[in-house]
């Protein structure tokens, strides 16, 4: 039963007495990595005051790197361009193992990972589901 709370309460439900998460599709994958929708200025304050160390961003583009390092986190940069349905190889095993050697690097502590777009974050999450936690 506490697994299932703990699961609607980082799914995007929230408590009567906690104010939403401002984050779109904010999720906890373990404890260790969350994950979501791209965050404004206001959602990277909240992941800073809820104890993110690092932001693995998975855009092309670094405009938040200066605001994310001003609140005290890191910030690793893994550009993705995802054409899904074959449309495009630009996802690649490269992607993935430097996705995996960011949340592998201990000086990293707890990792929130986006993008603007939903592939490369659900995807990299399932992988992650897959390889780390025995889903199929």
């Amino acid at each position: 039963m506490t697994a299932l709370i703990a699961a609607l309460t980082f799914s995007g439900a929230v408590r009567a007495d906690e104010p939403a998460v401002p984050i779109e599709r904010f999720m906890q994958l373990d404890a260790h990595l969350y994950r979501g929708a791209q965050p404004d200025e206001a959602g990277f304050r909240y992941l800073q005051a809820h104890g993110i160390d690092t932001v693995i961003s998975l855009r092309n583009d670094a405009s938040e790197q200066a605001l994310v390092e001003s609140l005290g986190m890191r910030w690793v940069q893994i550009p993705i361009t995802f054409r899904p349905f074959g449309w495009g190889d630009d996802f690649s095993a490269d992607h993935v193992r430097e996705f995996f050697a960011a949340l592998d690097d201990p000086a990293n502590g707890t990792i929130f990972s986006s993008t603007g777009r939903r592939g490369p974050t659900g995807t990299l999450a399932a992988i992650y589901r897959m390889t780390r936690q025995d889903w199929n």
